[in-house]
C-alpha cells in the first residue's frame, strides 16, 4: 500500500517540478547508478558557470569548472543531531586522509548542514562510513548490486568505493577532489533518505543527489546539495537510514 506524502512534503515537491527538477524514483546504488538509464554526453568544453549553493572546490586549471558553491544558510530549521562514525578499510596510502577528508565534507558549511542537519562523528555511531576497495564493497552493498564499481547507501551503512575515491570518473570535469565531495555528500544523503533526483536540464547545475557517476546528462557538475535539496531534507519527512525493503528497487 502506498503511503500518503505529508503535505509540507508534498508541497515542496511540487515547488521542485515546477522549477523543472525531475524525480527519478531510484534510490538504489550510488552516484553511479548501477541501474541507471544509458548515459547521455556530458557538457562539451566552455560551458559556463553557473552560481549555486552547490560545490565549492576549485577545479584544477586543466579541468572544467564544477559549479560554485555557497555556505548562506538556506533554511532556518531547529537542528536534528546524526552521528557517524569513518572507517578506512584498505592499505592503499592514497586513502590514508580519506576519513579527515569525509568528516570535513560533512562539517562544511556548505553542505547538508544547511538543512539543520548536525552530523557529528562519534566512536559509537550506529551510522558507518566505510571506504572500501571494490570487492568488499559489493559484499558490505548487497542486495544492491553495484558491481564492484560503485557506492552505496544500505541502512546505517554508507558504502564510498575505494576505486571511484582513487579515480573519479572520466567524465568528471573538475578535479577528484570535488569529486570526492560530490560522493560524500550524494551518499550521506542517501543516509538522510534523500532520493535520486534528474538533471533539470541542459547548462543547468546538477543535483547532488543526481547520479553524477553515471552521467552529468547535460547538466554542470556539483558536488554540494542545491537549495531545492537542503529544503527537502529540512522537512524532516524522510526515513534517516533507510534500508533495502524501505524503499522500491528499479531493475
Amino acid at each position: 500500500m502506498a503511503r500518503a506524502t505529508p503535505p509540507v512534503l508534498a508541497a515542496l515537491i511540487l515547488g521542485l517540478l515546477a522549477a523543472g527538477v525531475v524525480l527519478a524514483g531510484v534510490r538504489l546504488t550510488d552516484v553511479g547508478g548501477v541501474k541507471a538509464a544509458a548515459p547521455v554526453a556530458a557538457r562539451g568544453p566552455g560551458s559556463a558557470v553557473t552560481p549555486t549553493t552547490g560545490p565549492a572546490v576549485a577545479p584544477s586549471a586543466a579541468a572544467e569548472p564544477v559549479a560554485v558553491a555557497s555556505a548562506e544558510p538556506v533554511v532556518d530549521a531547529e537542528p536534528r543531531v546524526i552521528t557517524y562514525r569513518v572507517e578506512v578499510r584498505s592499505p592503499d596510502p592514497v586513502l590514508a586522509d580519506a576519513a579527515a577528508v569525509v568528516t570535513a565534507v560533512l562539517e562544511d558549511p556548505r553542505g547538508w548542514q544547511q538543512a539543520g542537519i548536525d552530523l557529528q562523528e562519534r566512536p559509537d555511531a550506529t551510522n558507518l562510513i566505510v571506504i572500501a576497495e571494490g570487492e568488499e564493497a559489493q559484499q558490505l552493498c548487497q542486495p544492491y548490486d553495484v558491481g564492484g564499481r560503485f557506492s552505496c547507501q544500505n541502512g546505517p551503512l554508507v558504502v564510498l568505493n575505494a576505486i571511484r575515491w582513487r579515480e573519479a570518473v572520466p567524465h568528471w570535469p573538475g578535479d577528484v577532489e570535488s569529486y570526492r565531495t560530490m560522493l560524500v555528500n550524494h551518499e550521506v544523503g542517501h543516509l538522510l533518505g534523500m532520493h535520486h533526483l534528474r538533471c533539470p536540464g541542459p547548462g543547468l547545475v546538477a543535483p547532488v543527489m543526481e547520479q553524477q557517476s553515471g552521467s552529468l546528462d547535460g547538466c554542470i557538475a556539483n558536488p554540494w546539495p542545491t537549495a531545492i535539496e537542503l529544503r527537502l531534507a529540512a522537512t524532516g519527512q524522510f526515513r534517516i537510514a533507510p534500508g533495502p525493503l524501505d524503499v522500491p528497487y528499479e531493475p
